[in-house]
Order: structure tokens, then sequence, then C-alpha cells
């Protein structure tokens, strides 16, 4: 499968939010064909380079990433897009290449989607304390189209919870790639409540 490439400073989860303002010319182009077509691109974490292009640099990034799909967009400027993009399933990329406008597209597998694995009961404060920060920020936290709903239907899933914990605490994006990478869903709520204690 064939994706666009979209290099960040920041992780997307699968059933994650995340808000962008789109503004370099390659981008535009790229996110305004993506919608059109009500397609997917890529985000991957950049190791090495700046999220704007530079002239002779190469940007350097993560082999595992995670689906995008536009869930809002908004032409702010007809140079200044604003969307939200909801983390869909993980990929690994097996080439990449940077193509016209300086756009990164590559050849991808598809990560296997975790399995829903019921939190054990060792570890159901990590669901509680989650449920506790739903409660206390609400829309202030989180971004738009994470909803109370989402929490009630998936607060015993281990891979969903560890996500959402990942999502919001203040750790390097290193740790954020080694979280999103780590195939295990009950290993990676492990390493949540690691960094939690």
């Amino acid at each position: 499968m064939s994706l666009p490439i979209f290099p960040l400073n920041n992780c997307l989860f699968p059933d994650g939010i995340l808000s962008l303002n789109i503004f370099e010319i390659r981008y535009l182009k790229m996110i305004k064909k993506v919608s059109d077509e009500r397609g997917c691109f890529g985000i991957i974490l950049l190791k090495r380079g700046l999220e704007t292009n530079r002239p002779g640099e190469t940007e350097e990034f993560y082999d595992v990433g995670t689906k995008a799909r536009i869930i809002r967009f908004e032409t702010l400027q007809p140079t200044l897009f604003s969307i939200s993009v909801k983390g869909e399933g993980r990929f690994k990329i097996n080439s990449a290449s940077k193509g016209r406008y300086s756009l990164w597209s590559a050849e991808v597998s598809e990560v296997r989607s975790d399995s829903m694995v019921r939190i054990p009961e060792s570890s159901s404060r990590l669901s509680s304390n989650l449920k506790d920060v739903f409660d206390s920020y609400g829309n202030k936290m989180f971004p738009p189209g994470i909803e109370m709903s989402d929490f009630d239907d998936r607060c015993h899933d281990a891979g969903w919870v560890a996500n959402r914990w990942a999502e919001l605490l203040p750790i390097r994006v290193a740790q954020k790639q080694s979280l999103l990478e780590e195939m295990d869903p009950l290993v990676r709520l492990q390493k949540i409540d690691s960094i939690l204690q």
C-alpha cells in the first residue's frame, strides 16, 4: 500500500485526535488531495530534520507510524488550512521516497491492530484515573472527537487506555514512539503504569 507521509515532531496513536495547521505549499496540495479523495495519509515521527522544508536538508524518520483520516477540514485562508485527524491503524514503512514539492511517499505494510484485552484488576486504577482526568478537564484537555461515550465504551480496553495516557503524559516524543511501537497492549499499559509511578 502506498501512502503520502507527513513527518512531524509528534506521534499519533490509533483512535487519537490531532489538530494541525497546514501552511506549506507541499502539504496544502497533499491535504487537499487526500481530503477530496476521502483517503488517509501517514503521520510519522521525525528522528532528524525539521517539519518545515529547508533546502539541502533531508528529514529522517522512524519507520512505524499511524494512518490519519481527516475528520475536520477548514480553509482559514487560501494558504492556511486547519484540520483535525483521527488515528486509524499503524503501519511500517518498507521504502520511502521524496518526490515533487519535496513530499514524501512510502510503501507501507499494515501493523496488526491491538486485540481487545481487558485491563487486569491490578491495573484498573489506570482506567479510573483516566476517567477522572476526562471528568475534571473535559473538552479543555481533550481535542474535539474524544467523547465521554468513547471512554465508557473503551475504558476496559488495555490498548485504548494505554494510548490515551501516552497522548496525555508529558514525556519525550521518542518515549511516545516506543509506546506506539509496542505490539502487546498489556505490556504498553504496564509501561504507562511504570511512567505514572
